[in-house]
């Protein structure tokens, strides 16, 4: 997953159905909210998650600090944090090429690592959040409530050539600030 502007094909990949879906969260017309993107306290920016339409469990997008199945060695971790960050006025984008990181075991010692997967075709669900943030906050941090306000949005996976980004809008005409 990136944070750029994408077209709708994406490169071909041992076996993935190729193509590239942007994802778009704003806050709401009229909404007085302003909203900070990742969990207070997480050490995460995330506020997209992507789940087949069927009920499965979240797909695990961008790159997990996890052993490589492939390789079951065990990886460092950087104790850098990612905080928080606020929702502009512009919104924010991401996009997604079907790829996802599956979870798995290795080794005599069910060592847990994940290994690239690519998604089926089908129908999916985008789930965008963010958090209110905190009146007091400076223009440089984003605190946020510890409850996310969230919105789902269907989508097919591979996209049509041309579609149009699937968007996500939090908040709601009138809302309280």
């Amino acid at each position: 997953m990136t944070d750029a502007g994408a077209g709708d094909t994406g490169s071909a990949d041992a076996g993935c159905v190729t193509g590239l879906v942007t994802f778009e969260v704003q806050t709401a017309p009229g909404s007085s909210t302003a909203y900070c993107l990742g969990a207070p306290d997480s050490c995460s920016s995330s506020w997209l998650t992507v789940r087949p339409a069927d009920g499965g469990a979240p797909l695990m997008l961008g790159l997990a600090c996890e052993a490589q199945c492939a390789n079951c060695q065990p990886v460092a971790c950087s104790d850098q944090c990612a905080v928080p960050s606020r929702l502009g006025d512009g919104g924010a984008q991401s996009t997604w090429d079907g790829t996802y990181s599956a979870s798995g075991t290795c080794g005599a010692a069910a060592m847990a690592c994940v290994s690239p997967a690519c998604a089926a075709p089908g129908n999916y669900v985008a789930t965008f959040c963010g958090y209110a943030a905190s009146p007091d906050a400076s223009a440089f941090e984003c605190t946020g409530s510890s409850t996310p306000t969230c919105t789902d949005k269907a989508f097919v996976w591979p996209p049509a050539a041309g579609s149009s980004p699937v968007q996500g809008f939090l908040g709601a005409t009138g809302d309280a600030g």
